[in-house]
């Protein structure tokens, strides 16, 4: 969940300031305004009058009793409605805390504070708003070309809609080579082109029109694989098409290319998980650790990136183990997939998905422990047959 929010702090000392501005470096907040001052409620209430009301106010306060309801009452003569109001103040007592929930404070906290426990709070706060939009953003990019993070996104989408009882929006990235399309045995009519062109008045309705469905679970935004496609892609139109196809699914999973565009970087510090896709060799080596590297940097050391081997044992002999990867990169692969090279084939020949045309294979297999990696939901029970119809 990456908020997109206004916080506006009033502080009483130089510490709570410096918890407070440490925020920006969270990846949940990369895409809010973060800003902090000394003053305390005086400063607040001079700052909302002349102001526009920011979407969560922090305000640090020594004051007790008669005199901190005072206060709150005059914050709330400035406020606008739906505002919320983080209280740091300094007396730890039930009874004050549940009397400032009552009026609709979103949370007290007593001071001296953390980052971590503010970002918790923010966070709370905003659950369940229009902010925090329901899909969950999966990106799968290549550490090099070829290692096959699109075939890897399509299974995951496949496992992810029959375990997990959920709908799925492949959205293809691909622009010039992107094998949506061909992988599912489809001729989309129109595309991700199509949406990013118009993204300035992009709908639901207008989406669903690009959308091609696999089956009831699973649907794509294709790529026109086409190298004529004339579009100069912006992280703003990218940003646009993703909000609101989160907005539509349970799960949306980016198909990314191996390119490092800004828009590129920003899908892949905005996905709550994202898939390393990497064949074990020298130059994936090389490619993972410098792409690792910066995303720790972006997405922090709570959200890093899962590293997934791919087209395990297609050369045995000279391929890199795990442990060759953990001396480079301070981790190993979360996930090994079996090179199987006549699975692949058959299922790409027959537009059908490898998982689907061998559920008890080493693939898939793989595959469904990904998906428990990424998902963040329970497997959905399926009803066991009864041996007899006529058994109730």
């Amino acid at each position: 969940m990456i908020l997109r929010i206004n916080i506006q702090a009033f502080c009483l000392n130089e510490d709570t300031v410096a918890a407070i501005l440490a925020l920006a470096d969270e990846r949940l907040l990369i895409r809010s305004s973060i800003n902090a001052e000394l003053g305390g409620s005086v400063r607040a209430l001079e700052a909302l009058e002349t102001t526009k009301t920011p979407d969560l106010i922090i305000v640090e306060t020594a004051a007790e009793g008669e005199a901190l309801f005072a206060e709150l009452d005059s914050l709330a003569n400035v406020c606008e409605p739906g505002t919320r109001v983080i209280l740091i103040g300094i007396q730890n007592d039930i009874a004050l805390f549940r009397e400032l929930m009552k009026m609709g404070v979103s949370e007290y906290m007593v001071t001296p504070i953390e980052t971590s426990q503010l970002l918790e709070a923010i966070v709370q706060s905003f659950q369940g708003d229009k902010t925090d939009r329901s899909a969950r953003m999966i990106a799968s990019i290549a550490a090099c070309g070829g290692a096959g993070s699109s075939e890897v996104a399509y299974c995951l989408a496949s496992e992810l809609s029959t375990t997990y009882d959920s709908e799925v929006i492949i959205v293809d990235m691909d622009i010039f080579f992107g094998t949506s399309a061909l992988a599912f045995n489809l001729q989309p009519q129109q595309t991700i082109v199509d949406a990013l062109t118009q993204f300035n008045r992009l709908d639901p309705e207008l989406l669903e029109r690009f959308l091609v469905d696999v089956n009831d679970k699973i649907s794509i935004l294709a790529a026109p694989a086409a190298l004529t496609a004339n579009i100069q892609i912006s992280a703003e139109a990218v940003d646009a098409v993703l909000s609101l196809a989160r907005q539509m699914t349970d799960f949306v999973i980016v198909d990314l290319p191996h390119r490092w565009d800004p828009w590129v970087l920003d899908v892949l510090v905005n996905a709550e998980e994202v898939i390393l896709v990497t064949e074990p060799d020298l130059m994936n080596l090389r490619d993972a650790k410098n792409m690792l590297e910066l995303l720790s940097t972006k997405r922090g050391k709570n959200s890093p990136a899962r590293l997934v081997f791919n087209k395990v044992g297609k050369s045995s002999k000279t391929e890199l183990s795990g442990s060759n990867f953990k001396k480079m990169l301070k981790v190993e692969p979360e996930i090994l997939i079996p090179y199987d090279p006549g699975l692949f084939g058959a299922a790409l020949n027959n537009g059908e998905i490898p998982v689907t045309m061998n559920e008890k294979s080493k693939v898939a297999s793989a595959i469904k422990d990904l998906a428990a990696l990424v998902s963040g939901k329970t497997p959905v029970e399926k009803p066991k047959k009864k041996l007899f119809s006529f058994f109730k």
